[in-house]
């Protein structure tokens, strides 16, 4: 059976350095799960911005070092974007992944040999 990655799946390492530079941050979900897209202020904090349907698509216009985040219903978080781009475009696609609460039942499923 495939199993799924725990979530979150990628983050880049990039700095706030260049947040005058605008890209346009394309986000698709490949999840069967509604994803809150969250801004990251400079202070930490997440600030709600928008809700990206299960399989759905969004584009905002942002800047190079901006950070968001995209989380479950739950609260857990699925993705962190760092925003960095020389062609003032980025992709970022949130593949399915598996919650951290889910971990244990999946395990537990496996040691059974039964297919969730």
């Amino acid at each position: 059976p495939t199993r799924l990655p725990d979530c979150p799946i990628a983050t880049d390492n990039v700095s706030r350095r260049d947040q005058a530079s605008n890209v346009n941050l394309e986000i698709i979900n490949e999840q069967m799960r509604n994803l809150e897209l969250l801004w990251v202020q400079p202070d930490g904090n997440e600030k709600r911005y928008w809700m990206i349907d299960a399989y759905g698509e969004f584009m905002i216009a942002t800047g190079n070092g901006d950070i968001w985040r995209l989380r479950m219903k739950s609260g857990d978080l699925a993705a962190e974007i760092h925003v960095e781009s020389s062609t003032g475009h980025q992709l970022h696609v949130a593949r399915a992944c598996l919650p951290p609460a889910q971990r244990a039942d999946v395990e537990y499923a496996e040691a059974l040999d039964v297919a969730l």
